[in-house]
């Protein structure tokens, strides 16, 4: 029998490493259709950080978010010169950690339940890593990637741990913890409850305290790094976010009716997007403390301890989001899911094997728990959203809560969660009927329904919005070129009139051609990039102009000082001439605009809040309008709005149409107007615009009203 036993082990694990392969090969596969960073201000800050660790930059622009991340991806200078290069080298590094979450979860499922066969633990530790919203973030460099890897890790080691303690191992386990604080602040509150639970279980293990002393050293040893990490970043170690802030948050009374509708919102997030699973694993942990409580063995139960352990996880990185989000300004703060990733993916795990093991009178029950649980928060959620301000429930992220973006989309945000509870009833329902006949079956339907849904959301979002951010970007273009047409560097520099995703966004995509890089070499020729509304400076002449993304409201300019360099740069690269765009027919300036969600054309609002509307064009003219600039001319379509107060001068916004509309076709177009910073009565026309050339007909007229 143990022979057999060992045979079935090591096919389970020859069958979790080729999964792990096949897994971290698509993740790279599908990371080299990117174009480049996509997400405002996240990416660019951690490849900007990282930049700054490899000495590739003298000034950060960025000092809003943690360097954790960006060490790993500080090597990849070492190779490559190229931004882009450089992205994708952090997406190779996305994909090895995430395809070693299954290595982790295998043995941390392996040590709780040992007697059962190995291939429920493949299957348990599939599930888990294909979780949809994990394989979708491992497309973007950012940090979750690795928080989530180092909290399995975190898990498997500590489970090893209880099983053979050792002093290695309770440094690894320190090691770990410690590395989850230096990728955010957050993850202190995720790695606490493992180090807690573990210290308190050890007073029944002498062979433990050792070790654990040696774990809480290295957790502070490795977070003492963390001042020292930003400043090798160039930012100043003390930020707003942090532990301190989050604690100050939770004693606030103002702020304790927003954390309970957030946490509400998270927790119905996550039971939601793994179709109950979570309450499978919640009940089992809940069952397993009852049951060591009861026999008086809570010192010498290792799987209650490691259970507890990461519920108390969860439940702090749930309490983490609501107290971040406060007050909420957008829909996806209310279940912002990506913040409680970690903890949850071994939680999936932990169901997937209480799917396999429970009886059929069990998985009725959970079926029930599960499906009650998510209808009650579904609920609460849709009282909320009917008395919230228009401004919040308007926009949100569908990183941050995939199942609200895909809702609005159907029947837009007001019906968001009706439409949610509806799909969560028949998709809970079917899946945990097809578990009281085949419990195999039912995690390997989960598995597909989330490779589905992160196919879905790449296809249709992560690739669109990589080639719009990433392509068709003459400024970027014309700066990187300039040496190679010349022979003579370009230092630019950037204007203050810039907003902060042009800062981020350029201050990475030209490294080597900014002031703030010291690889600049002298002499070079100087350039500017302003805002296209703004005069050019003297002695400079425009080079070309782009609208960079879909999210930015500004059109912008690239200035080079007149010189030999720039004459031999125009005999190679013609210079940009407003004078030569060609405006639309007026046959092809009719479309229809209508605002979701807003029925009226008088709206209140409080001061410092924006609108966030999903604006629904249609193209009623005989010819497709062009969405982006073409041949280095900006002549696209686009979304705008101007802001009118009195006799102050208006304030226009702008928005990048997601595809090129052929006659008869509609898209919705998300577009954020404001904030509104003073009381006061203003008036907001959202229409089309052809950039440079003219304004529609058509438009949409509303009176906002503004107080304290």
């Amino acid at each position: 029998m143990n022979d057999l036993a060992a045979i079935s082990d090591s096919r389970a694990r020859a069958t979790l490493r080729w999964f792990a392969a096949a897994l971290g090969l698509l993740m790279i596969v599908a990371s080299v259709c990117l174009l480049g960073p996509q997400v405002e201000v996240d990416e660019g800050s951690y490849l900007l950080s990282a930049a700054a660790i490899a000495g590739r930059l003298e000034i950060n622009p960025v000092i809003g978010y943690y360097s954790g991340y960006s060490l790993l991806v500080a090597p990849a200078f070492l190779f490559a010169r190229n931004p882009d290069q450089v992205f994708h080298f952090a997406l190779i590094i996305n994909a090895l950690l995430i395809a070693s979450v299954p290595f982790a979860l295998y043995r941390l499922t392996r040590t709780l339940w040992p007697s059962i066969e190995g291939g429920k633990h493949v299957i348990a530790a599939a599930a888990a890593t294909c979780y949809a919203p994990l394989l979708m973030l491992s497309q973007y460099a950012m940090s979750e990637s690795v928080m989530v890897a180092a909290f399995a890790w975190l898990l498997a080691t500590a489970s090893d741990l209880v099983q053979r303690p050792r002093a290695t191992l309770g440094a690894t386990l320190g090691f770990l913890a410690g590395g989850l604080y230096l990728a955010h602040p957050r993850g202190a509150m995720m790695a606490a409850p493992v180090l807690l639970v573990l210290t308190w279980h050890a007073r029944g293990h002498r062979s433990l305290r050792a070790p654990m002393a040696v774990a809480w050293m290295a957790t502070l040893a490795v977070a003492a790094l963390h001042a020292p990490l930003e400043r090798l970043a160039l930012k100043p170690a003390a930020m707003d976010y942090n532990v301190g802030s989050i604690f100050t948050r939770l004693t606030l009374v103002s702020t304790w009716k927003w954390m309970g509708l957030n946490l509400i919102g998270a927790t119905t997030e996550a039971i939601v997007g793994t179709l109950g699973l979570l309450v499978l694993a919640l009940r089992l942990a809940a069952r397993e403390t009852l049951e060591t409580l009861r026999a008086r063995r809570w010192q010498t139960s290792s799987r209650a301890a490691l259970l507890v352990a990461n519920a108390l996880s969860l439940i702090a990185a749930f309490v983490v989001t609501a107290a971040f989000f406060v007050p909420a300004t957008r829909a996806d703060m209310l279940s912002y899911g990506r913040y409680a990733l970690p903890p949850l993916i071994p939680m999936i795990a932990v169901a997937a094997i209480r799917l396999q093991l429970a009886s059929r009178a069990e998985r009725r029950s959970d079926a029930i728990w599960a499906i009650a649980a998510g209808m009650l928060g579904i609920g609460i959620m849709i009282a909320a959203f009917r008395s919230l301000p228009a401004e919040i429930t308007g926009t949100w992220n569908y990183l941050n809560a995939v199942e609200l973006y895909l809702a609005s989309l159907y029947d837009g945000p007001a019906r968001a969660w009706q439409v949610i509870g509806a799909c969560f009833v028949v998709v809970a329902v079917g899946l945990h009927t097809l578990a009281r006949c085949s419990a195999r079956g039912a995690t390997v339907a989960f598995v597909l329904c989330n490779l589905l849904l992160a196919g879905f959301i790449w296809q249709s979002l992560t690739l669109l919005y990589s080639r719009v951010y990433g392509s068709e970007r003459p400024v970027v273009d014309s700066a990187r070129s300039f040496r190679s047409a010349t022979g003579t560097p370009l230092c630019t520099g950037l204007g203050g009139g810039l907003d902060d995703w042009n800062h981020i966004d350029l201050s990475w995509r030209l490294l080597d051609e900014l002031a703030l890089s010291p690889a600049r070499q002298a002499p070079c020729t100087r350039g500017m990039i302003l805002p296209s509304n703004e005069k050019p400076p003297e002695g400079m002449q425009a080079v070309t102009t782009e609208r960079t993304s879909p999210i930015d409201h500004q059109a912008i300019t690239l200035y080079v000082e007149s010189s030999e360099s720039l004459e031999a740069f125009a005999r190679v690269h013609p210079l940009w001439n407003p004078n030569s765009i060609a405006p639309l027919p007026l046959e092809d300036r009719r479309a229809t605009i209508a605002i979701d969600g807003v029925s009226t054309d008088q709206l209140t609002m409080r001061v410092d809040a924006a609108l966030h509307w999903d604006v629904r064009i249609t193209n009623r003219g005989a010819h497709a309008w062009p969405a982006h600039a073409q041949d280095g001319r900006v002549r696209p379509v686009l979304l705008g709005a101007t802001i009118n107060r009195d006799a102050a001068t208006p304030r226009n916004v702008r928005q990048t149409l997601p595809i090129a509309l052929a006659p008869g076709e509609s898209t919705v177009v998300p577009i954020e107007v404001g904030p509104f910073t003073e009381a006061g009565t203003y008036r907001v026309h959202v229409g089309i615009v052809q950039e440079f050339v003219a304004w529609f007909e058509t438009g949409v007229d509303i009176v906002v009203h503004v107080t304290d």
